[in-house]
């Protein structure tokens, strides 16, 4: 990714245009370029195969994109419920 593009701005950028919470976002992410979104949501997933200074800037660390989405899911539903 060329230096001049951060994945963090961008997210900020959404958040703004769409008037939502950095609460409502869950990001997923496997390198360096990925950290400016972590530091955003308390959401943030990091693949288990990343390295370890990815692993300790996420919330949480997954396997798969598809087990970071059954948590989001899961989060999701035992949040409405409350």
């Amino acid at each position: 990714m060329p230096l001049s593009v951060s994945k963090g701005d961008a997210l900020k950028r959404l958040i703004k245009e769409l008037g939502i919470a950095p609460e409502e976002i869950a990001c997923i992410g496997d390198s360096f370029n990925d950290l400016s979104m972590f530091a955003l949501t308390p959401h943030s997933f990091a693949m288990s195969a990343s390295r370890e200074e990815i692993l300790s800037r996420a919330s949480k660390v997954v396997h798969s994109v598809a087990e970071a989405i059954d948590l989001i899911i899961a989060y999701n539903y035992i949040s409405s419920t409350k």
